[in-house]
């Protein structure tokens, strides 16, 4: 394997490293769990509201969609297709708000499925430093929608008195780690 292809795929896979720590967080933070690193690592990686489940139900119902509908033309087709994708949207968007309340039942894991086995693929166990950035980013979600609907308007993008989360990325040379990201890189 190519050097710059092993180099990709691991800040691929520090991306889903990320991608796990973010859903650890709504998970523990959905079970009334305090959010502090220890408690929030016991909890999965997978959550039946993520993107990936989203993205997998819009292409299932638009190959569902769009067979039931013939056209004459080229121009019928995308026609369709564009008015169509935000009503398919909106479905897709119900199913996964509907299951987000549902976690356990047998139809919602048929429903989701295959989104939460893609989810095996674009979630990995992340360290207990990436959670910890991700406990801190989600805080930080939570204050500036306090400081919006206290102050109606925030001024600079974050509310007044809140500190910015600290840069999730190694190199940023703030955060959590100031190793350059190839010293970071070489231990994992």
């Amino acid at each position: 394997m190519p050097a710059t292809t092993r180099s990709r795929w691991k800040d691929v896979r520090w991306v889903f490293e990320y991608h796990g720590a973010e859903h650890k967080v709504i998970n523990a933070f959905e079970a009334g769990e305090s959010l502090e690193v220890p408690n929030v690592r016991n909890y999965t990686t997978v959550h039946v509201r993520c993107g990936t489940s989203f993205l997998l139900v819009v292409i299932l119902l638009s190959i569902l969609v769009f067979s039931a509908i013939s056209w004459q033309s080229i121009v019928q087709r995308v026609a369709y297709k564009l008015l169509l994708l935000p009503v398919v949207a909106g479905i897709a968007y119900e199913i996964i708000k509907f299951a987000g309340g549902r976690k356990e039942s047998g139809l919602t894991k048929f429903i989701l499925g295959p989104g939460l086995l893609m989810q095996k693929i674009t979630t990995q166990q992340p360290s207990d430093e990436q959670i910890e950035v991700a406990i801190k980013s989600f805080q930080s979600v939570g204050e500036a929608e306090e400081g919006v609907e206290r102050v109606g308007r925030v001024e600079g993008g974050t509310p007044q008195g809140s500190e910015r989360a600290p840069s999730p990325h190694p190199s940023s040379g703030d955060g959590l780690s100031n190793q350059p990201r190839t010293q970071k890189r070489a231990e994992s």
